[in-house]
Protein backbone atom coordinates (compact mmCIF):
# COMPACT_ATOMS: atom_id res chain seq x y z
CA UNK A 1 0.00 0.00 0.00
CA UNK A 2 1.23 3.48 -0.88
CA UNK A 3 1.85 5.80 2.06
CA UNK A 4 -0.34 8.89 2.23
CA UNK A 5 1.36 12.25 2.16
CA UNK A 6 -0.64 15.44 2.48
CA UNK A 7 0.40 19.06 2.67
CA UNK A 8 -1.21 22.49 2.81
CA UNK A 9 -0.32 24.30 -0.42
CA UNK A 10 -1.49 27.11 -2.62
CA UNK A 11 -2.95 25.69 -5.82
CA UNK A 12 -3.07 27.58 -9.09
CA UNK A 13 -5.00 26.57 -12.17
CA UNK A 14 -4.08 28.47 -15.36
CA UNK A 15 -6.37 27.84 -18.30
CA UNK A 16 -6.46 29.16 -21.88
CA UNK A 17 -9.88 30.71 -22.40
CA UNK A 18 -11.70 29.84 -25.63
CA UNK A 19 -9.24 27.05 -26.35
CA UNK A 20 -11.63 24.48 -27.80
CA UNK A 21 -13.29 26.91 -30.20
CA UNK A 22 -9.95 28.45 -31.24
CA UNK A 23 -8.11 25.18 -31.82
CA UNK A 24 -10.96 23.68 -33.85
CA UNK A 25 -9.95 26.09 -36.63
CA UNK A 26 -6.17 25.73 -36.42
CA UNK A 27 -3.79 23.81 -38.64
CA UNK A 28 -1.45 21.43 -36.80
CA UNK A 29 1.48 23.84 -37.17
CA UNK A 30 -0.45 26.70 -35.58
CA UNK A 31 -1.77 24.38 -32.87
CA UNK A 32 1.82 23.52 -31.99
CA UNK A 33 2.85 27.20 -32.04
CA UNK A 34 -0.01 28.05 -29.66
CA UNK A 35 1.15 25.43 -27.16
CA UNK A 36 4.80 26.44 -27.53
CA UNK A 37 3.90 30.07 -26.72
CA UNK A 38 1.71 28.99 -23.75
CA UNK A 39 4.51 26.84 -22.33
CA UNK A 40 7.39 29.22 -23.09
CA UNK A 41 5.65 32.16 -21.43
CA UNK A 42 4.20 30.28 -18.45
CA UNK A 43 7.03 28.02 -17.29
CA UNK A 44 9.65 30.73 -16.54
CA UNK A 45 7.05 32.78 -14.65
CA UNK A 46 6.09 29.77 -12.52
CA UNK A 47 9.77 29.15 -11.79
CA UNK A 48 10.44 32.82 -10.92
CA UNK A 49 7.75 32.68 -8.21
CA UNK A 50 8.59 29.23 -6.80
CA UNK A 51 5.77 27.39 -8.53
CA UNK A 52 5.93 23.62 -8.88
CA UNK A 53 4.15 22.40 -12.02
CA UNK A 54 2.19 19.29 -11.09
CA UNK A 55 0.89 18.68 -14.60
CA UNK A 56 -0.30 20.18 -17.83
CA UNK A 57 -3.78 19.09 -18.78
CA UNK A 58 -4.25 20.06 -22.43
CA UNK A 59 -4.72 23.83 -22.26
CA UNK A 60 -4.22 24.19 -18.50
CA UNK A 61 -1.44 24.06 -15.93
CA UNK A 62 -1.92 22.82 -12.37
CA UNK A 63 0.77 24.44 -10.20
CA UNK A 64 1.46 24.54 -6.47
CA UNK A 65 3.21 27.17 -4.35
CA UNK A 66 4.38 27.29 -0.76
CA UNK A 67 3.56 31.02 -0.59
CA UNK A 68 0.06 32.35 -1.38
CA UNK A 69 1.51 35.82 -2.00
CA UNK A 70 3.95 34.39 -4.56
CA UNK A 71 1.10 32.53 -6.25
CA UNK A 72 -0.97 35.70 -6.70
CA UNK A 73 2.05 37.71 -7.84
CA UNK A 74 2.80 34.91 -10.31
CA UNK A 75 -0.75 35.17 -11.63
CA UNK A 76 -0.34 38.91 -12.10
CA UNK A 77 2.96 38.41 -13.94
CA UNK A 78 1.37 35.74 -16.15
CA UNK A 79 -1.52 37.98 -17.15
CA UNK A 80 0.91 40.81 -17.94
CA UNK A 81 3.19 38.48 -19.94
CA UNK A 82 0.30 37.23 -22.09
CA UNK A 83 -1.03 40.77 -22.63
CA UNK A 84 2.43 41.83 -23.78
CA UNK A 85 2.77 38.77 -26.02
CA UNK A 86 -0.61 39.45 -27.64
CA UNK A 87 0.26 43.11 -28.22
CA UNK A 88 3.70 42.43 -29.66
CA UNK A 89 3.03 39.33 -31.76
CA UNK A 90 -0.72 39.60 -32.48
CA UNK A 91 -1.12 35.81 -32.65
CA UNK A 92 -4.26 34.29 -34.09
CA UNK A 93 -5.88 33.35 -31.85
CA UNK A 94 -4.87 35.73 -29.06
CA UNK A 95 -3.87 33.83 -25.92
CA UNK A 96 -6.22 34.81 -23.12
CA UNK A 97 -5.86 33.06 -19.80
CA UNK A 98 -7.90 32.80 -16.64
CA UNK A 99 -6.32 32.00 -13.28
CA UNK A 100 -7.76 30.54 -10.07
CA UNK A 101 -5.81 30.33 -6.82
CA UNK A 102 -6.90 28.43 -3.69
CA UNK A 103 -5.11 27.28 -0.56
CA UNK A 104 -5.84 23.99 1.16
CA UNK A 105 -4.73 20.49 1.98
CA UNK A 106 -3.74 18.31 -0.95
CA UNK A 107 -3.00 14.61 -1.03
CA UNK A 108 0.01 13.51 -3.05
CA UNK A 109 -0.30 10.29 -5.00
CA UNK A 110 1.92 9.17 -7.90
CA UNK A 111 3.30 12.69 -8.51
CA UNK A 112 -0.19 14.19 -8.70
CA UNK A 113 -2.38 16.04 -6.20
CA UNK A 114 -5.93 15.31 -5.10
CA UNK A 115 -8.50 16.44 -2.57
CA UNK A 116 -11.19 19.03 -1.92
CA UNK A 117 -8.77 21.92 -2.47
CA UNK A 118 -8.03 20.73 -6.01
CA UNK A 119 -11.72 20.13 -6.74
CA UNK A 120 -12.72 23.58 -5.49
CA UNK A 121 -10.00 25.22 -7.60
CA UNK A 122 -11.38 23.44 -10.66
CA UNK A 123 -14.97 24.48 -9.90
CA UNK A 124 -14.01 28.15 -9.55
CA UNK A 125 -12.24 28.02 -12.92
CA UNK A 126 -15.66 27.50 -14.50
CA UNK A 127 -16.85 30.99 -13.49
CA UNK A 128 -13.58 32.84 -14.11
CA UNK A 129 -13.53 35.21 -17.08
CA UNK A 130 -10.62 35.53 -19.52
CA UNK A 131 -8.04 37.96 -18.14
CA UNK A 132 -9.17 37.50 -14.53
CA UNK A 133 -7.35 36.17 -11.48
CA UNK A 134 -9.71 34.93 -8.79
CA UNK A 135 -8.53 33.73 -5.40
CA UNK A 136 -10.31 32.37 -2.35
CA UNK A 137 -10.61 33.55 1.22
CA UNK A 138 -8.01 31.02 2.34
CA UNK A 139 -5.48 32.71 0.04
CA UNK A 140 -6.67 36.16 1.17
CA UNK A 141 -6.19 35.33 4.85
CA UNK A 142 -2.67 33.99 4.31
CA UNK A 143 -1.27 36.42 1.72
CA UNK A 144 0.42 39.80 2.17
CA UNK A 145 -2.48 42.11 1.38
CA UNK A 146 -0.13 45.09 0.90
CA UNK A 147 1.26 43.57 -2.31
CA UNK A 148 -1.98 42.65 -4.07
CA UNK A 149 -4.71 45.02 -5.33
CA UNK A 150 -7.98 43.13 -4.83
CA UNK A 151 -11.74 43.42 -4.90
CA UNK A 152 -14.12 41.33 -2.79
CA UNK A 153 -16.61 39.37 -4.94
CA UNK A 154 -18.70 37.83 -2.17
CA UNK A 155 -19.71 34.29 -1.31
CA UNK A 156 -20.39 31.71 -4.01
CA UNK A 157 -21.74 28.19 -3.68
CA UNK A 158 -20.09 25.48 -5.77
CA UNK A 159 -21.12 21.93 -6.56
CA UNK A 160 -19.36 19.54 -4.22
CA UNK A 161 -18.37 22.23 -1.69
CA UNK A 162 -19.99 21.90 1.70
CA UNK A 163 -19.99 25.66 2.36
CA UNK A 164 -20.05 28.79 0.19
CA UNK A 165 -16.61 30.15 -0.66
CA UNK A 166 -15.61 33.80 -0.41
CA UNK A 167 -13.92 34.98 -3.59
CA UNK A 168 -11.64 37.89 -4.47
CA UNK A 169 -10.57 39.34 -7.80
CA UNK A 170 -7.14 40.83 -8.48
CA UNK A 171 -7.76 44.40 -9.64
CA UNK A 172 -5.89 45.47 -12.73
CA UNK A 173 -3.44 48.28 -12.21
Amino acid sequence: MTSIHSEILTIMLVDMAGYTKATARLKREHFSQLHDAFDNISLPVFQKHGGDVIKKIGDAFLVTFKSPTNAVLCGMDLQNAFLEYNLNFKPIPLIKIRIVIHLGEVIYRNNDIYGDAVNITSRIEGITRPGDIIFTDSVFLAMNKNEIPYKHLGLKKFKGAKYPIRLFLVKRR
